[in-house]
């Protein structure tokens, strides 16, 4: 079962029709992105104190429902693939009713610092999905 967190749809996040604004659901995987590392015992504040870093090289989004004022929102973040060098997660946010409303993909790629090179996926990395729900065994 994919790693779950909710949040309502606030007022400065939606346009004049009163419609969230499309960027807005990539801060809002981004956030579910945070809230999986910290309950995975893994805080992002921590991924920034360390030897490598984890960048964003790929972004995308489809959009199916729209969401408005007040809404409540469960997103749901799993891992969709873990490769050598990087992870590519997808969340899927929904409705109360339970209807789809987007799916975001990120992937992020494992840099080592001194060298500006990919490097292996950590394994603390892959404990904290694991651990999180968002990764299964």
């Amino acid at each position: 079962m994919p790693f779950s967190t909710t949040r309502t749809v606030r007022f400065g996040e939606t346009d004049p029709a009163g419609i969230v604004y499309f960027s807005r659901f990539y801060e809002y995987a981004h956030e579910a992105y945070e809230d999986m590392l910290q309950a995975g015992g893994f805080p992002l504040s921590d991924v920034f104190s360390g030897e490598w870093a984890m960048p964003l090289v790929r972004s995308e989004a489809d959009y199916s429902i729209p969401s408005r004022l007040g809404d409540e929102l469960t997103l749901h973040l799993s891992v969709d693939k873990i490769g050598n060098r990087s992870v590519r997660y997808r969340v899927d946010i929904h409705g109360q009713d339970g209807a789809l409303r987007a799916r975001i993909q990120h992937t992020h790629a494992t840099v080592d610092l001194k060298t500006a090179k990919t490097c292996s996926v950590p394994e603390r990395l892959i404990e904290a999905l694991k651990s999180s729900g968002a990764l299964e065994e």
